[in-house]
Protein backbone atom coordinates (compact mmCIF):
# COMPACT_ATOMS: atom_id res chain seq x y z
CA UNK A 1 0.00 0.00 0.00
CA UNK A 2 1.41 3.11 -1.03
CA UNK A 3 0.59 6.62 0.26
CA UNK A 4 1.51 10.21 -0.21
CA UNK A 5 2.96 11.84 2.81
CA UNK A 6 0.68 14.62 4.09
CA UNK A 7 1.91 18.19 4.18
CA UNK A 8 2.98 19.36 7.52
CA UNK A 9 0.26 21.41 9.19
CA UNK A 10 0.89 25.13 9.75
CA UNK A 11 1.55 26.10 13.28
CA UNK A 12 -1.48 27.64 14.96
CA UNK A 13 -1.30 31.29 15.82
CA UNK A 14 -2.25 32.25 19.25
CA UNK A 15 -5.75 33.74 19.47
CA UNK A 16 -5.87 37.52 19.70
CA UNK A 17 -9.57 37.96 19.94
CA UNK A 18 -9.37 40.85 22.34
CA UNK A 19 -7.13 42.89 20.03
CA UNK A 20 -9.31 42.13 17.02
CA UNK A 21 -12.31 43.48 18.85
CA UNK A 22 -10.69 46.61 20.23
CA UNK A 23 -8.95 47.94 17.13
CA UNK A 24 -12.09 49.01 15.20
CA UNK A 25 -13.28 50.98 18.24
CA UNK A 26 -10.98 53.97 17.63
CA UNK A 27 -12.01 54.59 14.01
CA UNK A 28 -15.62 54.15 15.09
CA UNK A 29 -15.22 56.78 17.81
CA UNK A 30 -13.56 59.14 15.35
CA UNK A 31 -16.36 58.67 12.85
CA UNK A 32 -18.90 59.14 15.59
CA UNK A 33 -17.34 62.37 16.78
CA UNK A 34 -17.08 63.62 13.22
CA UNK A 35 -20.74 62.78 12.65
CA UNK A 36 -21.74 64.64 15.80
CA UNK A 37 -19.62 67.63 14.78
CA UNK A 38 -21.09 67.66 11.28
CA UNK A 39 -24.56 67.27 12.76
CA UNK A 40 -24.08 70.24 15.12
CA UNK A 41 -22.57 72.41 12.40
CA UNK A 42 -25.31 71.38 10.01
CA UNK A 43 -28.01 72.21 12.56
CA UNK A 44 -26.48 75.64 13.19
CA UNK A 45 -26.23 76.31 9.46
CA UNK A 46 -29.86 75.28 9.00
CA UNK A 47 -31.00 77.52 11.84
CA UNK A 48 -29.03 80.46 10.41
CA UNK A 49 -30.47 79.82 6.96
CA UNK A 50 -33.98 79.73 8.37
CA UNK A 51 -33.33 82.95 10.30
CA UNK A 52 -31.96 84.67 7.17
CA UNK A 53 -34.96 83.56 5.11
CA UNK A 54 -37.36 84.66 7.84
CA UNK A 55 -35.71 88.06 8.09
CA UNK A 56 -35.79 88.45 4.32
CA UNK A 57 -39.53 87.74 4.31
CA UNK A 58 -40.06 90.24 7.12
CA UNK A 59 -38.01 92.88 5.28
CA UNK A 60 -40.05 92.39 2.13
CA UNK A 61 -43.27 92.71 4.12
CA UNK A 62 -42.08 95.89 5.88
CA UNK A 63 -40.97 97.49 2.62
CA UNK A 64 -44.25 96.57 0.96
CA UNK A 65 -46.28 98.15 3.77
CA UNK A 66 -44.06 101.26 3.75
CA UNK A 67 -44.60 101.73 0.03
CA UNK A 68 -48.35 101.20 0.41
CA UNK A 69 -48.51 103.77 3.23
CA UNK A 70 -46.70 106.32 1.06
CA UNK A 71 -49.19 105.70 -1.74
CA UNK A 72 -52.25 105.93 0.52
CA UNK A 73 -51.11 109.25 2.01
CA UNK A 74 -50.04 110.72 -1.34
CA UNK A 75 -53.39 109.79 -2.89
CA UNK A 76 -55.26 111.74 -0.21
CA UNK A 77 -52.93 114.72 -0.20
CA UNK A 78 -53.03 115.08 -4.00
CA UNK A 79 -56.56 116.50 -3.82
CA UNK A 80 -55.17 119.51 -1.92
CA UNK A 81 -53.76 120.94 -5.14
CA UNK A 82 -57.21 120.92 -6.69
CA UNK A 83 -58.74 122.43 -3.56
CA UNK A 84 -56.14 125.22 -3.43
CA UNK A 85 -56.68 126.01 -7.12
CA UNK A 86 -60.44 126.20 -6.57
CA UNK A 87 -60.04 128.56 -3.62
CA UNK A 88 -57.61 130.73 -5.56
CA UNK A 89 -60.16 131.20 -8.34
CA UNK A 90 -63.20 131.60 -6.08
CA UNK A 91 -61.65 133.63 -3.28
CA UNK A 92 -63.68 136.74 -2.48
CA UNK A 93 -66.91 135.57 -4.14
CA UNK A 94 -70.00 135.93 -1.94
CA UNK A 95 -71.20 132.36 -2.42
CA UNK A 96 -67.83 130.75 -1.67
CA UNK A 97 -69.14 128.61 1.24
CA UNK A 98 -71.84 126.93 -0.86
CA UNK A 99 -69.56 126.44 -3.84
CA UNK A 100 -66.89 125.09 -1.51
CA UNK A 101 -69.30 122.48 -0.13
CA UNK A 102 -70.29 121.32 -3.61
CA UNK A 103 -66.68 121.14 -4.77
CA UNK A 104 -65.57 119.22 -1.69
CA UNK A 105 -68.40 116.71 -2.08
CA UNK A 106 -67.06 115.90 -5.54
CA UNK A 107 -63.51 115.41 -4.27
CA UNK A 108 -64.56 113.24 -1.34
CA UNK A 109 -66.76 111.01 -3.48
CA UNK A 110 -63.73 109.35 -5.04
CA UNK A 111 -61.41 109.54 -2.05
CA UNK A 112 -62.59 107.57 1.02
CA UNK A 113 -61.10 108.27 4.42
CA UNK A 114 -61.20 112.07 4.20
CA UNK A 115 -62.78 113.41 7.39
CA UNK A 116 -63.18 117.00 6.25
CA UNK A 117 -61.75 119.77 4.06
CA UNK A 118 -61.42 123.35 5.19
CA UNK A 119 -59.94 126.73 4.53
CA UNK A 120 -58.09 128.97 6.93
CA UNK A 121 -57.76 132.76 6.89
CA UNK A 122 -55.51 134.76 9.22
CA UNK A 123 -54.71 131.55 11.07
CA UNK A 124 -58.35 130.79 11.91
CA UNK A 125 -60.39 127.91 10.44
CA UNK A 126 -63.18 129.76 8.63
CA UNK A 127 -65.07 126.93 7.00
CA UNK A 128 -65.05 123.14 7.05
CA UNK A 129 -67.07 120.61 5.07
CA UNK A 130 -68.86 118.45 5.85
CA UNK A 131 -70.00 120.54 8.77
CA UNK A 132 -71.61 117.71 10.71
CA UNK A 133 -69.13 116.06 13.02
CA UNK A 134 -66.52 118.76 12.41
CA UNK A 135 -68.14 121.89 13.85
CA UNK A 136 -65.71 121.99 16.79
CA UNK A 137 -62.90 122.86 14.38
CA UNK A 138 -64.49 126.16 13.32
CA UNK A 139 -62.90 129.24 14.84
CA UNK A 140 -59.79 127.41 16.03
CA UNK A 141 -56.65 129.53 15.70
CA UNK A 142 -53.84 127.40 14.30
CA UNK A 143 -51.22 130.12 14.64
CA UNK A 144 -51.79 130.27 18.41
CA UNK A 145 -52.34 126.55 18.99
CA UNK A 146 -50.74 125.35 22.24
CA UNK A 147 -49.36 122.32 20.41
CA UNK A 148 -46.03 123.48 19.08
CA UNK A 149 -46.15 121.19 16.05
CA UNK A 150 -49.47 122.67 14.86
CA UNK A 151 -48.37 126.29 15.16
CA UNK A 152 -44.97 125.66 13.58
CA UNK A 153 -46.41 123.64 10.70
CA UNK A 154 -48.96 126.38 9.99
CA UNK A 155 -46.28 129.05 9.82
CA UNK A 156 -44.24 126.75 7.58
CA UNK A 157 -47.24 126.38 5.27
CA UNK A 158 -47.47 130.15 4.81
CA UNK A 159 -43.84 130.27 3.70
CA UNK A 160 -43.92 127.18 1.50
CA UNK A 161 -45.30 126.20 -1.88
CA UNK A 162 -45.52 122.55 -0.87
CA UNK A 163 -47.99 120.54 1.16
CA UNK A 164 -47.15 120.49 4.87
CA UNK A 165 -48.37 117.49 6.87
CA UNK A 166 -49.07 117.43 10.60
CA UNK A 167 -49.82 114.43 12.76
CA UNK A 168 -51.10 111.98 13.50
CA UNK A 169 -52.73 114.11 16.17
CA UNK A 170 -55.86 114.56 18.25
CA UNK A 171 -58.36 116.55 16.20
CA UNK A 172 -60.36 119.52 17.49
CA UNK A 173 -63.55 117.65 16.58
CA UNK A 174 -62.39 114.40 18.17
CA UNK A 175 -60.59 111.38 16.79
CA UNK A 176 -57.10 110.99 15.39
CA UNK A 177 -56.00 112.08 11.94
CA UNK A 178 -53.27 113.58 9.84
CA UNK A 179 -53.72 117.07 8.42
CA UNK A 180 -52.32 118.37 5.17
CA UNK A 181 -52.22 122.10 4.39
CA UNK A 182 -51.29 124.10 1.30
CA UNK A 183 -51.09 127.88 0.90
CA UNK A 184 -53.62 129.49 -1.43
CA UNK A 185 -52.17 132.30 -3.55
CA UNK A 186 -53.88 134.97 -5.63
CA UNK A 187 -52.81 136.30 -9.02
CA UNK A 188 -50.22 138.51 -7.33
CA UNK A 189 -48.72 135.44 -5.63
CA UNK A 190 -49.84 136.66 -2.20
CA UNK A 191 -51.09 134.11 0.33
CA UNK A 192 -54.80 134.78 0.88
CA UNK A 193 -55.77 131.54 2.65
CA UNK A 194 -54.68 128.02 3.49
CA UNK A 195 -56.46 124.94 2.18
CA UNK A 196 -56.64 121.99 4.53
CA UNK A 197 -57.55 118.31 4.46
CA UNK A 198 -58.06 115.99 7.42
CA UNK A 199 -57.59 112.26 6.82
CA UNK A 200 -58.66 109.62 9.31
CA UNK A 201 -55.58 107.89 10.65
CA UNK A 202 -57.36 104.56 10.95
CA UNK A 203 -58.03 104.57 7.20
CA UNK A 204 -54.31 104.95 6.48
CA UNK A 205 -53.42 102.11 8.85
CA UNK A 206 -55.98 99.71 7.44
CA UNK A 207 -55.57 100.52 3.75
CA UNK A 208 -51.77 100.36 3.86
CA UNK A 209 -51.83 96.82 5.24
CA UNK A 210 -50.33 97.67 8.64
CA UNK A 211 -53.14 95.96 10.53
CA UNK A 212 -52.81 92.84 8.36
CA UNK A 213 -49.06 92.64 8.98
CA UNK A 214 -49.63 93.16 12.70
CA UNK A 215 -51.52 89.85 12.86
CA UNK A 216 -48.22 87.98 12.50
CA UNK A 217 -45.55 90.56 13.36
CA UNK A 218 -44.75 93.09 16.06
CA UNK A 219 -45.12 96.34 14.11
CA UNK A 220 -44.41 99.94 15.05
CA UNK A 221 -44.91 103.13 13.11
CA UNK A 222 -42.45 105.73 14.40
CA UNK A 223 -41.54 109.27 13.42
CA UNK A 224 -38.09 110.71 12.69
CA UNK A 225 -37.29 110.85 16.43
CA UNK A 226 -38.44 107.23 16.98
CA UNK A 227 -41.54 108.30 18.90
CA UNK A 228 -44.19 105.61 18.46
CA UNK A 229 -47.15 106.80 16.38
CA UNK A 230 -48.86 103.42 16.18
CA UNK A 231 -48.12 99.96 17.49
CA UNK A 232 -49.54 96.52 16.82
CA UNK A 233 -49.96 95.97 20.55
CA UNK A 234 -47.96 92.73 20.46
CA UNK A 235 -45.09 92.06 22.88
CA UNK A 236 -42.64 94.33 21.08
CA UNK A 237 -40.94 96.12 23.95
CA UNK A 238 -37.45 94.81 23.19
CA UNK A 239 -37.16 94.54 19.43
CA UNK A 240 -33.63 93.45 18.53
CA UNK A 241 -32.31 94.73 15.20
CA UNK A 242 -35.80 95.15 13.66
CA UNK A 243 -36.44 95.42 9.94
CA UNK A 244 -37.10 99.04 8.96
CA UNK A 245 -38.59 100.86 5.98
CA UNK A 246 -38.70 104.62 5.44
CA UNK A 247 -41.97 106.30 4.51
CA UNK A 248 -41.56 109.38 2.34
CA UNK A 249 -44.20 112.10 2.70
CA UNK A 250 -44.73 115.09 0.44
CA UNK A 251 -42.79 117.31 2.85
CA UNK A 252 -40.52 114.87 4.68
CA UNK A 253 -39.41 111.22 5.22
Amino acid sequence: MTGVPSAPSAPRRPERRGVARIRPLYPALAVGLLAVLVSVLGARWTLQLREDLRRERVSREVNSVGTALESVIAHRMAVLHGLASFLSLQWGTPDLPSRFASFVDGLMAGTPGIRTMQYVRDGVIQHTWPFEGNAEALGQNLADDSRVEIAEDFRLTLASRSIIISGPLELFQGGVGIVGRLAVRDHRDSVVAVAGIVVEFETLINESGLTRSAEALAVRLVNHSDSVLWSSGRADGDLIDPARASVSLPDRS
